[in-house]
């Protein structure tokens, strides 16, 4: 699924993509190598109600 948004923050216009994939989670424990990107779980009975 992709979630597309516009917004504007310090008078300036901002767009970003949000691109969802349901996975199997086998090991919980979360690596990010990107310190700019945050990673989310939300269960797939949540997801139509979530804030992205």
């Amino acid at each position: 699924m992709r979630s597309e948004n516009g917004y504007a923050e310090d008078d300036t216009a901002h767009h970003e993509t949000n691109l969802v994939f349901e996975v199997a989670i086998i090991d919980m424990e979360r690596v990010n190598q990107e310190d700019h990107l945050e990673f989310h779980r939300i269960p797939l009975e949540q997801l139509a109600e979530a804030d992205m």
